[in-house]
């Protein structure tokens, strides 16, 4: 909310935002759904009582990986790489474009940016500078999920982030992630080794976790169906059997409270 006002995270806002909802509504309620282990840890910081169950809120099948994986260079002989989410400041596309600046293999990188928002005019300018310029376009679930198939690396640099579907549905295809960490972002819980994270903002790391995985191709086919299978884990069956689990105890703990 304090984002989109453009307030950047305003904690002593935040605060009092987290205050009215409990007491206008959190305060009497057992069990609460949370998207991510971040939005549960504001909540216990919080004040908040209630039994929290952290729960995805889940990725469409269609997501999975291409029946045979993608090469590192593609046959235009590049290295295709994605990032999805709004052109916005919180997501922090900027950061991503600095980097594959800085990059030792910055000439063989094309950066495929998918989202649509007010930054786009500054995404385009800052995307000039690079070998490669970025093509940002807001794409169908279909097309989507084709480029995720052939991109070896997902990029994602957000400051804010309440769940980041899009980390997961990227996993899921077969992308090897490189998150930023950062207090009020979520994804950063999904990186599985340490060369998928870096510090929200350091355009420094960010290039050299790219240069290290295009380097490393052997580490991309080792981690990719890792990350796959995590991703997998979030479908929306999976997810809708945990949903259905946490509202099967919120009955049940009710029936109790009121001896029924």
């Amino acid at each position: 909310m304090t984002n989109n006002a453009h307030l950047g995270s305003a904690p002593l806002i935040c605060d009092g935002i987290y205050h009215l909802f409990h007491a206008w509504l959190y305060g009497d309620i057992r069990h609460i759904h949370c998207p991510s282990a971040m939005i549960a840890t504001q909540l216990k910081n919080h004040g908040y009582e209630a039994k929290l169950h952290v729960i995805s809120n889940g990725v469409p099948d269609a997501f999975h990986p291409a029946s045979a994986p993608a090469p590192l260079k593609a046959s235009d002989g590049l290295i295709h790489l994605v990032t999805v989410g709004r052109l916005s400041p919180e997501k922090d596309q900027t950061t991503l474009i600095r980097a594959i600046a800085q990059c030792a293999h910055s000439d063989e990188i094309q950066l495929h940016i998918c989202g649509e928002g007010p930054l786009l005019h500054h995404l385009e300018r800052e995307g000039a500078k690079l070998a490669h310029v970025p093509i940002i376009d807001y794409l169908s679930q279909e097309d989507l999920i084709a480029l995720l198939q052939q991109c070896p690396l997902y990029l994602h640099g957000s400051t804010a982030d309440i769940e980041a579907i899009s980390v997961i549905e990227a996993m899921a295809c077969g992308c090897v992630p490189i998150i930023a960490q950062a207090e009020m972002s979520a994804p950063a819980q999904f990186a599985l080794c340490p060369e998928s994270l870096f510090e929200a903002g350091d355009v420094e790391h960010v290039a050299s976790l790219i240069d290290w995985w295009i380097d490393h191709p052997e580490a991309i086919e080792q981690w990719s169906p890792r990350y796959a299978a995590a991703g997998a884990d979030d479908h929306v069956e999976q997810c809708t059997q945990r949903f259905t689990a946490m509202l099967e105890e919120a009955i049940a703990d009710d029936n109790a409270a009121y001896g029924l």
